[in-house]
């Protein structure tokens, strides 16, 4: 099984690929790839990400919700890749809000 994950750098002035092999009958990982973009290069970013997914042909990819709206929705809609978002955060702005609202409610 081959996996990726895609994710912005600690100072969100990068962001990252890792493609991984899963071999599930030795259970060991291997590194396939690894890609870095500037964050100055954000327009192009989409457009190499599809083109990798077109040759390697994932069967996951995974995506941090911080990597930005605008880079999700290009990859969904414009190049159709199916992708699971995922938080890396422990709180994000959207688990504090639902937090809220279940005080509220109670």
């Amino acid at each position: 099984m081959k996996i990726t994950a895609i994710a912005h750098s600690k100072h969100r002035n990068a962001f990252g690929l890792v493609g991984i092999e899963v071999d599930s009958n030795q259970k060991r990982a291997y590194v396939e790839m690894a890609k870095q973009w500037s964050r100055d290069k954000i327009n192009t970013v989409p457009s190499e990400i599809a083109k990798l997914y077109r040759e390697i042909k994932w069967s996951k990819t995974y995506i941090d919700q911080e990597s930005g709206e605008h880079l999700i929705q290009d990859l969904r809609k414009t190049h159709n890749l199916p992708l699971k978002i995922i938080t890396t955060q422990k709180k994000s702005k959207i688990q504090r809000a639902l937090k809220k609202l279940q005080r509220w409610i109670k």
